[in-house]
This record gives structure tokens, C-alpha cells and sequence, in this order.
């Protein structure tokens, strides 16, 4: 069970970081508002996933 959350966690954070790429390149193409969405809530998606991915981590080691 703890496996199959980690790997969903790790990818729902890659899909986040792939989010934040895609916001720098639509601000740098100047496609107004856009990036700035994509930028923070990839950003926030992709720490809180990564973050309950290492206190699982943590927690397991602890057992």
C-alpha cells in the first residue's frame, strides 16, 4: 500500500514539475497570465507531493 502512494505521489509531482516547465515557457513566450497560474500551483502541487513522499519515507524507517 505505502508503495503504490509513493509511486502515485512521486508522479503526481513530476506531472507538477512538467506544469511549472510549461509555465516558465508560456511566460517567456508571452502568453499573459498563464505562466503564472501554471507556475504556482504546479509549485505547490509538486512540494506537497514531494514532502508526504519523504515523511512516508521517514515513517517507514521508523517502524
Amino acid at each position: 500500500m505505502k508503495k503504490n502512494l509513493v509511486l502515485l505521489l512521486t508522479t503526481i509531482s513530476v506531472i507538477s514539475m512538467i506544469g511549472v516547465i510549461t509555465g516558465y515557457v508560456l511566460d517567456a513566450a508571452g502568453v499573459y497570465g498563464a505562466g503564472f497560474y501554471l507556475i504556482g500551483i504546479g509549485g505547490v502541487v509538486s512540494v506537497a507531493s514531494a514532502s508526504v513522499v519523504v515523511a512516508i519515507g521517514i515513517l517507514s524507517h521508523l517502524e
